[in-house]
């Protein structure tokens, strides 16, 4: 097997596939086929008992499954083995805490995953307006903001989906705070933007920067329902 052939592999992705319609059957035939409330559930017993077998035989390997779209929903009775590593993705916690009522589906889903998996990684599509990467964004500390908070639930991997663009939205910037708090996400992402505008702009620039920064983030956070969340302006 692969595995017997190559020991250095550790992680091997068992995922649905991408998009609304990854699912071939019905999405009530699936759900009524393992008694689960979600559409993913089929897959999600099949990487149940991968996870199971692979276990026997190579017990340092995990078994990662991708939790989006339609398999977005945490399975209601089955639990993950400790090989087993979920990455939820396709969430979009906008401008605002995950706390923030807006977001209350998506942290009641996330905490309903920490129950049935050990280990959750998050995959965040939208820290950087994804397809609208032209199209400005203020959105630089509150995807700080949630790193920090994903730790705190007790998510402990994270990886940001970027484009590299020529011209994107501060991009610097975005690599520079996004990858300092991943890291460790117990840094204060407002020392850190200080950090950046005071080496980047110099110390007259950075101080008007930051003042721009933090009035758009501001006005965006006050108008989050209206603009429904999303990543870009």
């Amino acid at each position: 097997s692969i595995l017997k052939a190559d020991p250095s592999i550790k992680i091997v992705s068992v995922s649905n596939m991408d998009g609304w319609q990854a699912q071939c059957p019905p999405d009530d035939a699936l759900k009524n086929a393992t008694g689960e409330n979600t559409t993913g559930a089929a897959n999600f017993h099949a990487v149940a008992a991968i996870a199971a077998a692979v276990f026997k035989q190579f017990p340092a390997v995990k078994i990662e499954t991708l939790a989006y779209n339609s398999a977005f929903e945490p399975p209601q009775h089955l639990k993950f083995a400790d090989n087993v590593i979920v990455r939820v993705a396709g969430f979009i916690p906008g401008f605002v805490s995950l706390y923030h009522p807006y977001n209350a589906y998506i942290l009641d889903a996330l905490q309903r995953w920490l129950k049935v998996a050990k280990t959750v990684f998050i995959w965040d599509g939208y820290p950087d307006n994804d397809a609208w990467s032209m199209v400005p964004s203020y959105n630089y500390l509150a995807n700080s903001l949630h790193i920090k908070e994903l730790a705190q639930l007790g998510v402990t991997g994270y990886f940001a989906e970027g484009w590299p663009n020529p011209g994107h939205d501060m991009v610097d910037l975005r690599v520079f705070l996004g990858g300092r708090m991943a890291f460790d996400p117990s840094l204060d992402a407002d020392k850190l933007l200080t950090e950046f505008t005071e080496t980047y702009y110099g110390g007259g620039g950075g101080i008007h920067e930051r003042r721009g920064l933090h009035q758009a983030h501001e006005r965006l956070v006050r108008n989050v329902q209206s603009l429904g969340g999303l990543c870009w302006t």
